[in-house]
């Protein structure tokens, strides 16, 4: 076999980025608490790096950063509603792509370990468990639980070490957010662009922000089989 592993990115990768639903989801916030929601959108972005790094344990910690900034003090109810209304909206988006699940099982009978690299927090870390792709990675290794994100090469390093693998022998999949594609191939690993559909970028333009990128590309995760004779 070419590689002894493949690492998949897992939002925009094995689950689709869900824009709308999660736009859906900060006006729903914003509503609940009378905000205008542009206001609180901004200071919710503007903490994305801390959720990433680990630096909220849970939800209600998240939200209440941000009811800081905005000088507000919402009710417990209402700071728990908020919550669930952000955790129900997140176990949505961690639905499998077609041919994800399938695509994983046939990678594992090549004899290949499955790995996964995630910009996330701690909320997604703990849904992560319970959806349907988890026991189907053999590796996970969650940005808020290592408290190194993408495109550190800490967090490539930690993947191959867990893994028990070099660079050269991981093939690495995923949507180019966070720079993740060149930041793979300069750490020593093939990358491979998914772009749903196919032509949706063209080569060699920015595929996400910041990220250009001229390498090989795929339009659904199915495909990765091909590339791993």
């Amino acid at each position: 076999m070419k590689y002894k592993a493949v690492i998949f990115d897992l939002f925009g990768t094995l689950v689709d980025e869900d824009g709308d639903r999660y736009e859906q989801m900060l006006k729903d916030v914003a509503s609940l608490w009378g905000i205008p929601f542009e206001t609180f959108r901004q200071l919710w972005r503007a903490s994305g790096v801390e959720r990433n790094m680990g630096g909220f344990q849970t939800m209600e910690e998240q939200l209440a950063y941000v009811c800081a900034a905005l000088d507000i003090a919402p009710g417990p109810e209402m700071l728990g509603e908020a919550a669930d209304r952000y955790v129900d909206a997140r176990r949505k988006t961690l639905e499998p792509r077609a041919g994800v699940v399938e695509t994983l099982q046939q990678i594992q009978a090549k004899g290949l370990v499955r790995g996964l690299l995630s910009n996330c927090s701690f909320v997604d870390r703990d849904l992560w468990s319970g959806c349907e792709i988890a026991p189907h990675i053999d590796v996970p290794v969650l940005s808020a639980e290592v408290r190194f994100m993408k495109p550190d090469q800490r967090i490539f390093q930690l993947a191959c070490t867990k893994l028990n693998l070099l660079p050269e022998e991981c093939l690495f999949v995923g949507d180019g957010g966070s720079n993740e594609l060149t930041a793979a191939k300069a750490f020593g690993m093939q990358s491979v662009l998914i772009r749903v559909p196919y032509d949706d970028v063209p080569a060699g333009s920015e595929v996400r922000e910041g990220e250009f990128w001229t390498g090989p590309r795929i339009s659904s995760i199915p495909e990765v089989l091909g590339l791993l004779e």
